[in-house]
């Protein structure tokens, strides 16, 4: 085999909310062929706003992934020198003290503790809170699930002996060590942002014990290693695990935006507008602030409303991908008085209104689909725009390069285009096939010294 990648390797799991990846990617941050895998999963969801993933079935996933991506590098005799993982944000599980799972993976989509957020706005200033913890009360976030799941289910809450993410579990399963980096308890909503620490507030007010959340650790100190009597890589022992780090950070980081000259705009299920600063600073309501390292952290805002509305619209109104394509190239001429508020998973940035609804206003007789969808996907495209406005307004300047990166943002020239024209800002677009597994690569890397600095492994981008 006349190719081989460039050593050392890292290999990169990527658990996200519509599909769990794993692939071998080398010191350029490509990449190896034919070791990129994926097994599509979907959370189970419930008329009451549950929205859960069953971890055992989840982890059995993540074990197939890596299986095939191991066996897709024995190809090229080059085994990983570590092993990178990123996640979801914000997902919590409780296990028992046998570190059996004994709750689903509740996701930041579930909206049953929303009714739980006016209690803790009463309880709790939502100022001082947004300080401290850098994240706006929301069902997305650990407060308010915790106390709906003291009070719903009290029984099961007395039981839980640790809570994690599904992250943390996963990692806990592989090496046997439960420690949590800095950058995924920075969006659970109960972590101190400055003194980078467990918040007592939260863990008094939920009736918590320290004890009962994962110790914090570094994201440049190793986990340990695979227990491998457990699993059979041979090809993983001795090899070091690296902690977990959010996948909105490592999507940044994927695709080139990786300090505050450029903006990044993910456009999948959901969406997100990121930007990495190397200093903690306030967010204003409706933007957050999390942590990726000691040394950087990610300011922005998070949308519900992304990928999911295409879909929601493409599959109700039956319009084709070719109908939808031009739909997008002709998006500005909506019909006069058609305003569609794409808010059917709730709302976050700006907002954050859990229980926000979708709303079509301006229906006529001679309204088509097509017209329908327009105005959807605009609405869309508005809420991205309407973001980024609040994200340059905090920064005091709007000459950053935005980079779009995700999905249908590589398969739509169309929708490339409509999300330009709407932000009116110079654009770049990422042709990385998997910015948040490339970033999460590329940390490790970093860590292990094979990459001295981020802009040493630079990012394919293009502009539109």
């Amino acid at each position: 085999m006349s190719y081989k990648p460039s050593e050392p390797c890292v290999l990169s799991i990527d658990i996200g909310t519509s599909s769990i990846r794993s692939c071998l990617i080398d010191a350029t941050g490509a990449i190896a062929d034919n070791t990129l895998f994926a097994i599509e999963h979907s959370p189970t969801t419930t008329p009451d706003g549950g929205s859960e993933l069953d971890p055992e079935e989840a982890f059995t996933k993540v074990c197939t992934v890596i299986d095939k991506s191991l066996s897709a590098a024995r190809e090229y005799s080059v085994l990983p020198a570590a092993v990178a993982m990123t996640s979801f944000w914000h997902s919590l599980m409780g296990i028992d003290y046998r570190g059996k799972a004994i709750t689903p993976v509740y996701l930041w989509a579930d909206t049953r503790s929303a009714p739980y957020v006016d209690q803790l706005r009463s309880e709790a200033s939502v100022d001082e809170t947004y300080k401290r913890n850098g994240c706006p009360l929301h069902s997305s976030y650990w407060p308010s699930k915790l106390l709906w799941l003291r009070d719903s289910q009290p029984e099961l809450y007395s039981q839980v002996d640790k809570w994690l993410s599904f992250a943390e579990y996963v990692q806990l399963r592989f090496t046997g060590e439960l420690r949590c980096a800095h950058g995924m308890a920075s969006g659970t909503g109960i972590y101190l942002q400055r003194e980078m620490s467990w918040d007592p507030f939260w863990i008094d007010l939920l009736d918590l014990r320290e004890s009962s959340l994962p110790r914090l650790t570094s994201l440049r100190e190793p986990l340990g290693y695979l227990r491998d009597s457990d699993f059979p890589w041979k090809d993983l022992a001795g090899i070091p695990w690296y902690p977990a780090v959010g996948d909105g950070a490592c999507s940044n980081i994927g695709s080139g935006a990786f300090d505050s000259s450029k903006v990044a705009i993910n456009f999948g299920t959901s969406g997100a507008i990121r930007i990495v600063v190397d200093q903690y600073l306030e967010p204003p309501y409706g933007l957050w602030l999390y942590r990726i390292d000691n040394d950087r952290l990610l300011f922005g805002g998070a949308l519900s409303n992304a990928g999911n509305i295409y879909e929601w619209l493409t599959e109700t109104l039956r319009i084709s991908h070719e109908q939808a394509e031009q739909c997008l190239l002709t998006i500005q001429k909506v019909k006069p008085g058609l305003v569609f508020e794409p808010y059917l998973a709730g709302e976050r940035s700006p907002r954050w209104r859990p229980d926000a609804t979708g709303t079509i206003r301006g229906l006529r007789l001679d309204t088509k689909p097509e017209d329908i969808f327009k105005a959807g996907m605009l609405g869309v495209l508005y809420e991205f725009a309407k973001v980024h406005d609040m994200l340059d307004n905090s920064l005091g300047s709007d000459d950053r390069v935005t980079v779009l990166s995700g999905g249908a943002i590589i398969k739509s020239q169309a929708l490339r285009k409509a999300l330009s024209e709407v932000l009116r800002r110079p654009t770049l677009i990422c042709l990385e096939e998997e910015p948040s597994a490339r970033g999460a690569a590329l940390l490790v890397l970093e860590a292990i010294g094979a990459v001295k600095e981020l802009k040493d492994a630079p990012a394919r981008l293009v502009a539109p």
